[in-house]
Formats: structure tokens, sequence, C-alpha cells
């Protein structure tokens, strides 16, 4: 439902011009710095504060797309309105038992063969290690004993930080934070770092949530395509969990 939405001036001037049509107000000042001036801004700022909520309640009462003007797709429903949406509707999030937005994820199934000027050098595992830029950190999986020389025993690589820039490409210069003594600090990838993945964006939690809701296999009467959501089944439901989500969040601690 489109909301209309007026400045604080705008309200303001509303005020202004009511009092000034009150015949019990004529012999008072009502220039913007007097008495009734300073109610009417008073007034003017606090709706101006209640028809903000009343929009964003509006924009959240049903998660939906929108087209802003530079074209961009997004979602018209706000990042905490999603995160209740998706808990009201168990959405599954990546841990279980957890409903709700997927987080970021470390990435794993690097490798890597340092070099070591002699055989039986210990590298254990969680030794820290550095990509170029210094802010990927990976450790090593498991306690490896070198061969050699030349080593030809790998090491098994894991992140610690997450999102997508923990995927290294095959052939990344990695650091060792403490090298063991015998082992060179630097070495290349020989296998890749993948499956790092960033915290899920609303755009991407809204696109589930759709496709969460039930389908009605006929549409019924009337114009609309087939197969979107069946909103009316769920909507007293979702909107009165909703709300008191909502509530809760702003209730004071007993």
């Amino acid at each position: 439902m489109a909301i209309t939405v007026y400045t604080e001036q705008r309200i303001f001037d509303i005020t202004m011009a009511f009092f000034r049509a009150v015949p019990a107000f004529q012999d008072k000042d009502l220039s913007d710095t007097g008495h009734l001036g300073l109610i009417a801004r008073t007034f003017a700022q606090d709706t101006t504060l209640i028809q903000k909520s009343i929009e964003d309640l509006d924009k959240d009462a049903v998660p939906a797309y929108q087209r802003d003007a530079d074209g961009e797709l997004r979602s018209r429903t706000s990042t905490l309105g999603l995160d209740d949406w998706a808990f009201v509707f168990g959405l599954p999030s990546d841990t279980p038992g957890i409903f709700g937005r997927r987080g970021a994820r470390v990435s794993s199934g690097g490798a890597g063969i340092p070099a070591a000027n002699a055989g039986g050098i210990l590298i254990p595992a969680l030794s820290l290690l550095t990509d170029g830029t210094g802010r990927v950190t990976l450790q090593t999986t498991a306690d490896v004993t070198t061969d050699g020389p030349p080593n030809t025993l790998a090491v098994s690589l894991t992140s610690i930080t997450k999102g997508v820039a923990a995927n290294l490409p095959v052939g990344t210069v990695v650091t060792f934070a403490s090298p063991p003594p015998g082992v060179t600090a630097q070495f290349a990838l020989t296998a890749a770092l993948s499956g790092g993945r960033d915290r899920e964006s609303d755009i991407e939690l809204l696109d589930r949530l759709l496709r969460r809701q039930p389908k009605s296999p006929d549409p019924g009467p009337g114009p609309g395509p087939a197969g979107l959501p069946n909103w009316p089944a769920l909507a007293l439901l979702g909107c009165a969990l909703f709300l008191w989500l909502r509530a809760r969040k702003k209730a004071p601690d007993a």
C-alpha cells in the first residue's frame, strides 16, 4: 500500500495555518518562534517520526522486491524485516535448528608444499598463514613432518577468514606467520581454497523467502499468473507472528 509522507516543514505549515484560522488564537503570538509556533514544531517533528514508523511497517508488511530509480532490483523489505519473516516462516539457515539468514562461511580444501632444508621437521596443525594481501588468514589442518630435502609432503589448509575473499586459487603465495625452523616462510598453493561465502544479502534472503512460500496450484478467477506465493492463506498468522517479534524486541527487560 502506498504511503504518503509529509515533510516536517509541510506538517508545521499545516499546523500553523490551523492555529491562524482559530478565532481564539487571533490575539496570540503566531510567529514561528512563539509559543504556538514551538508547539507546531514539536508536533511536526513527532508526526514525522510516526510517519516514518508507519512507512517502515508498510514496507515490511509483505516481503517484496522493488526496482529503484537507477534500475537496480532491491528488497523493499528492510534487513530487520527480512530476518523476522525468515524466522516466522521457518527458513533454514546454515546452522541446524536455527532459522533465518545464512552466515558467512570459511573456505577449505587448500594445500601447498613448503620447502624445507631437512627432513623430519614438524609443521604443526593450526599453524597460521596469510595471503599476499594480509587480509585472509589461513591455518593448517593437521601435523605434517617434512621429508627430503626437497620436501614433497603438502600441508592441508582451511581459512579462518570468512567470505568469498577466502577463496584462493592455485598459485596464490601464502606466508607462515611463524614458520618452523628450517621451513621456508612462503609457498604457493597447489590446491585451491574454495567454499567461502559471504553473509547472505537481503536480495538473496528475499529470493529464498519467496521461493519458500507455499504455491497455489490454482490461482482461481481473476488476473495474475499461477504459482505465485499463496500469501492470503498465511497473511493473518504471518503478520501476527511478525508483530509479536517486533513487540518482543522493543519491550524492556522484565
